[in-house]
């Protein structure tokens, strides 16, 4: 069977440990806990309700600079992204959105986070987003980002989406993972940007 993996939106939502570190001697490591939480959804319509933004968009500008985190000031790294919206559920009056992450660079310094994706710009996305939350607007972190390639959509991992179902996407294997039984069955394409949306869009009714 081609079909690889079942994954559910609110697997991500649960709460994730926190890991960065800079390159630059003067700015420590920051190692912190993710205090965005969204309770536990059992279906995709769940999951929208409780997403602000699901969103199909373009990543415009991305700009690193300074900022502080946390009651004790630790200072960050963060980046605002500048994103178009293509098409968000529901349709919103404006064009664009700006998020700040934690995470980025600033010419030779730059800073990781684990539980935050990592954008390109130009590039196509559907993402799972909280607008409100100022360092981490992706409550479900890179498992709530999905990447759109020449219209075809795959996680961030590089999986294939085969199916969007009442409780999640399916993902084919990993490209260059060997299969440990054979599939029989012919290799299924990635769906496209407009078929996941769709779908989105059907449980969000």
């Amino acid at each position: 069977m081609n079909i690889h993996s079942l994954f559910f939106l609110a697997v991500g939502a649960l709460g994730l440990g926190v890991s960065g570190c800079s390159r630059d001697s003067s700015t420590p490591p920051v190692v912190q806990k993710s205090t965005a939480r969204l309770s536990a959804p059992s279906t995709f319509a769940e999951v929208l309700k409780a997403t602000p933004l699901v969103a199909e968009v373009t990543v415009v500008a991305l700009e690193g600079r300074d900022d502080v985190t946390g009651t004790s000031k630790q200072p960050v790294i963060v980046t605002d992204l500048t994103l178009q919206l293509e098409r968000s559920l529901p349709k919103r009056a404006e064009t664009k959105v700006v998020l700040t992450q934690l995470g980025g660079a600033i010419g030779e310094r730059g800073m990781q986070v684990s539980d935050q994706p990592v954008f390109v710009k130009g590039e196509r996305y559907i993402v799972f987003a909280d607008p409100s939350q100022k360092q981490r607007p992706f409550p479900m972190g890179p498992a709530g980002v999905l990447h759109v390639v020449d219209g075809r959509v795959f996680g961030l991992d590089g999986r294939a989406v085969l199916e969007v179902r009442a409780e999640g996407f399916f993902f084919g294997r990993k490209a260059g993972v060997p299969e440990l039984v054979p599939s029989t069955e012919p290799a299924r394409p990635a769906l496209t940007d407009v078929e996941v949306m769709n779908a989105l869009e059907g449980f969000a009714r």
